[in-house]
């Protein structure tokens, strides 16, 4: 987060008890699921990868001027996921 270009990061959630149990065990699969396979996933599509809330890191400065969270969309961490690319593709068109 030192660099000036980065805005946000993503962090990879690890389930430290995995092997305890059925329960842990399925957490951990939901968990590799739902951010690694689907995160490589929209890469290689070509899709947007939402910044998940669970392990995601915005810069409070770029928070700030993204503005206000939107009241119509459901999460957080989506809104600002997509106010940060439609923000990123601007600047691409406007150099």
């Amino acid at each position: 987060m030192a660099d000036e270009k980065v805005a946000a990061v993503q962090g990879r959630i690890v389930v430290i008890n995995e092997p305890e149990n059925l329960i842990t065990r399925l957490v951990a699969l939901e968990r590799v699921g739902g951010y690694c396979i689907g995160q490589k996933a929209q890469e290689n599509l070509g899709l947007i990868s939402q910044f998940g809330g669970t392990a995601g890191c915005f810069k409070r400065k770029i928070v700030e001027e993204l503005g206000s969270l939107s009241e119509d969309i459901l999460a957080e961490d989506t809104d600002l996921t997509f106010k940060l690319f439609l923000g990123w593709l601007q600047s691409l068109l406007c150099e």
